[in-house]
């Protein structure tokens, strides 16, 4: 099989056999990246019945989109041969690491809470897996929890794959219920999840046995020796979510897998810090049963910067069309926008979440968060209940939590309890009318599908799910045409069908919906700031501009000096946006974002050392978020202080590994002439990120300069210009976007396409000193007296001496006297931006 080609993958080493598949490793020629190969045992090839379950596996795992669950790239079959690609993960199976002894208790814990996670997700979906095993989860090296051979799952609705009477699944993990006969469903998952935590906890099967009969016999008629017998330190709380995992009844045992994990996860933060669950006191509310206080360690912060991700649905198997995952996003949506009025308060909503494999921590690092709010909702007939944590992102420990109940036809009393119940859990009082904001239709039933459009806006990469959107909210606005929520909500639906189509008649549709939302409710900022991010799509920044104005006099916030900061920007005013960010840093002093913010305007205008002083205050606020090191790191490439831009880099990726520092790093080491390590840098940042232009760009061109036309530069440069004009085609305002595709077009030598796109690039943003000095490298080969303008006005704006040594695309004019004069009248300029010492 070594050398074969299986669609775009060629498997180059063997990694594993087993009785139906054997498994490759191999290299995806497409994407540059190492993936596993499983492929159909070649015994089996003519076997019908193994066919389907092998492709059946391959089938339901690709509909799952989990960072628990290995994710299926791609799967075939044809006369010879069946074969699916998968991630490859490194690392070994629970019960390969229990045979070497029992598992520290906290560990356990985590590692079954996450496979719980991952098959909730299977069973949200309507698939249970019918096969959950010690060897069928597997810790990888950097302590991820992934869920593998989903051979044996079964979509709701689907035929069994094998004959009555025949039983599939390992004896050991088989659930009694399955034992008599009886078919699979989630509860016999959750057994499985017992069976494995018990065997996490004691490194021992709870039934043994050396045939599958007695076994079996074991499992339904022996009663279950406890784990505290096996090992008694296990502590007694820890016993009770086993016991209760494992119960023979299915009725008795726990319902769900994130039910399951909701206990693990409760009992690793009633024995955080001490290890003893005594140790920790828990306080009920008298004036509010909702929600109960789990005080831990680490504490609740002083400022609050909470992301809100998507609340999901405890069971769906009864929802074929996705209605409740739609209602519980909905809710989300609106817990959010009621919690968003408090003025203590920092929310990032479901919608502005990253849809991403990544975990709750990695979420909240990303987006600069220090605390994570998850939540699900049950759905029984007209009743309804809504059950939240908030945990801290570094440890995943629970801080507090609780749950409220209501019912279909009184919704609007649901959300007002839930908002009080979640701003108690969060230690921050309510809000002044006691209420959250009277928002959507009056009418509970046309509220519920309200609710489901915001569901279906979390999706906004999604067409279909806007789509969905936009039908929902077209009817409602008719039958409820004096609503302003309304009208904004479908506002924001066309921005983001215009965002995926780059069809103006969407924009053209934001704009007048949002308008008659804002004459319906003159006195509305949220619509204004709509507004302004449509005209800021649009290219009207003095339109935006306005609306970000109106906003600000109607409830000046930081996201609306954000906004008008963004317009300035746009309008070549970077001195004003600056002082817009320090406006909105003013109102929310421990917001990172105005920050953020200032120092990218300070960047963009060629001022890195303030910059680095404004990112400086990102680190500070935010001392886990790792984009903010990444900024710092490019900044001092810019400085020309290498040393400092790769400590900085380097911090971003102990935090987070990223395209971003990983390219910035490839370039402060290219600087440097460690030419080798910045190509592994560069390498790297596309395998994080292969649909990023910008990596591909930083790849062909460094090995280009380094080792000339190899087809591994000219690929990487082909590559990153069709990702680049994809990417331009949706966002056709982005100026750097044209100078760095004219770059790569030059070095190609396709100089008739290079020229248009650098004009385009000056054309929309000619005062932005990076887009000048993009244009001298663009028209040093072609055009030199065009070039020696743009060195002029790059200059000007604060282009530094070392930047020209920095830059291998001014080579061309090296021998020319205008240029040479140029040089030599900045070297006699005393330099504005002192380098700073990096912190240790």
């Amino acid at each position: 099989m070594i050398g074969t080609r299986l669609g775009r993958f060629r498997i180059v080493a063997k990694l594993g056999e087993g009785g139906m598949a054997t498994v490759w490793r191999a290299e995806d020629e497409l994407l540059g990246r190492t993936v596993a190969v499983k492929v159909l045992a070649g015994h089996l090839a003519n076997s019908a019945s193994a066919r389907r379950r092998f492709l059946e596996e391959a089938k339901n795992a690709s509909t799952l989109d989990h960072p628990g669950v290995v994710p299926v790239f791609d799967f075939q079959e044809d006369a010879d041969v069946a074969w699916m690609a998968m991630g490859l993960v490194d690392g070994e199976t629970i019960s390969d690491i229990a045979i070497r002894g029992p598992f520290d208790h906290h560990e356990a814990a985590r590692v079954v809470a996450l496979a719980a996670e991952a098959l909730q997700h299977a069973h949200d979906r309507g698939i249970v897996h019918r096969d959950v095993t010690g060897r069928n989860i597997m810790v990888s090296r950097d302590a991820r929890v992934l869920v593998l051979d989903f051979g044996l799952a079964r979509a709701a609705g689907a035929q069994r794959l094998t004959s009555t009477g025949t039983m599939l699944g390992t004896v050991a993990y088989i659930a009694p219920e399955v034992a008599q006969g009886r078919p699979a469903t989630e509860r016999s998952d959750v057994y499985g999840l017992g069976v494995v935590l018990y065997e996490t906890l004691t490194g021992t099967l709870p039934f043994q046995g050396d045939r599958p009969e007695a076994m079996l016999y074991s499992i339904v008629h022996e009663p279950l020796e406890p784990p505290t017998v096996r090992d008694p330190s296990i502590p007694v709380a820890l016993e009770k979510i086993v016991l209760d995992a494992l119960a023979r009844d299915p009725g008795t045992r726990t319902a769900t897998p994130w039910q399951l994990a909701s206990s693990l996860r409760e009992f690793a933060s009633l024995s955080a810090g001490s290890g003893q669950a005594g140790t920790v006191e828990v306080t009920d509310h008298p004036a509010d049963n909702d929600s109960v206080e789990i005080r831990a360690t680490p504490r609740l912060p002083d400022h609050i910067y909470l992301v809100v991700l998507p609340f999901r649905v405890i069971d769906s198997s009864d929802d074929p069309d996705g209605e409740r995952s739609l209602f519980a996003g909905g809710c989300a949506e609106v817990l959010s926008s009621a919690l968003s009025q408090h003025a203590g308060l920092r929310v990032i909503p479901p919608s502005m979440v990253p849809h991403t494999q990544a975990g709750p921590s990695s979420v909240a690092k990303e987006l600069g968060a220090n605390l994570v709010l998850q939540g699900n909702v049950q759905q029984a007939g007209d009743k309804v209940r809504v059950t939240f944590a908030v945990l801290h992102p570094a440890s995943g420990i629970q801080l507090s939590g609780g749950s409220v109940d209501g019912w279909t036809f009184d919704l609007f009393e649901l959300e007002d309890r839930l908002v009080a119940s979640v701003m108690n859990a969060l230690r921050i009082g309510t809000l002044p009318d006691a209420k959250s904001p009277r928002k959507g239709p009056r009418d509970p039933a046309a509220h519920e599908r309200y609710l489901q459009a915001l569901g279906y806006l979390q999706r906004y990469e999604d067409e279909s799910a806007v789509n969905g959107a936009v039908g929902i909210l077209e009817r409602l606005t008719e039958s409820e045409p004096g609503s302003a929520t309304l009208f904004a909500s479908l506002g924001r639906a066309y921005l983001f069908k215009h965002r995926l189509t780059m069809d103006r008649a969407w924009q053209a549709r934001a704009a007048q919906v949002s308008q008659q939302a804002l004459d319906i409710d003159s006195g509305s900022a949220d619509v204004l700031l709509t507004l302004g991010e449509i005209h800021l799509d649009s290219g009207n920044s003095a339109l935006a501009l306005n609306d970000f104005e109106r906003a600000l006099e109607l409830r000046p916030t930081a996201d609306a000096w954000i906004g008008l900061a963004r317009a300035r920007a746009a309008m070549g005013e970077l001195q004003l946006a600056e002082t817009a960010c320090g406006n909105a840093i003013d109102l929310s002093p421990f917001w990172w974002g105005g920050y953020n913010w200032l120092g990218k305007f300070r960047f963009d205008r060629g001022h890195y050392s303030e910059a680095i002083r404004a990112w400086r205050e990102v680190a500070r606020l935010t001392p886990d978020n790792p984009r903010v090191y990444y900024n710092i790191g490019a900044a001092y490439v810019q400085l020309n202080a290498y040393k400092q831009a790769m400590v900085e880099c380097e911090r971003s990726i102990a935090l987070l590994p990223s395209a971003r520092a990983f390219r910035n790093l490839g370039t402060a080491l290219f600087a440097v002439e460690r030419h080798d390590e910045a190509i592994v840098a560069f390498r790297k940042a596309t395998a994080l990120q292969p649909a990023d232009p910008m990596t591909w760009g930083n790849l062909g061109s460094a090995i280009m300069k380094i080792s000339g036309w190899t087809p591994e530069a000219c690929e990487a440069l082909e590559r990153a210009v069709a990702l680049q004009r994809q990417h331009l085609s949706l966002h056709g305002t982005d100026a750097l976007g044209w100078g760095t595709l004219a770059l790569w077009l030059s070095n190609l030598i396709r100089y008739e396409e290079s020229a248009p796109a650098i004009g385009r690039a000056l054309d929309i943003a000619p005062w932005d000193v990076h887009v000048q000095a993009m244009a001298v490298g663009v028209y040093a080969r072609v055009d030199k007296r065009l070039a020696i303008h743009w060195m002029r006005e790059a200059i000007r704006g604060g282009y530094t001496l070392d930047a020209v040594h920095r830059n291998p695309e001014l080579e061309p004019l090296y021998q020319d006297p205008e240029f040479l004069d140029l040089i030599r009248n900045l070297k006699q300029r005393p330099e504005t931006h002192p380098v700073e010492e990096a912190p240790e």
